[in-house]
């Protein structure tokens, strides 16, 4: 069985890890604004929300595997 922990932080990074080993299987560091909450997992993709203080956020939806 595989396992992989989901996660993110304020600093606009997002990464995949191993459960088991602890190992990075990826991670994103592009998203301009700060990631809020905490991300959700259904059917091969990851949910992730940005927040800004000028108004404006997004939903993000990633591959899981890959994050594209």
């Amino acid at each position: 069985m595989t396992s992989w922990g989901y996660g993110s932080s304020y600093q606009g990074h997002a990464y995949c890890v191993n459960a088991v080993t602890g190992k990075e299987l990826w991670h994103i560091n592009n998203v301009v604004d700060n990631f809020c909450g905490s991300p959700a997992y259904k059917d091969s993709i990851i949910y992730l929300t940005t927040y800004s203080f000028y108004g404006n956020g997004e939903l993000l939806a990633l591959n899981a595997s890959e994050a594209r």
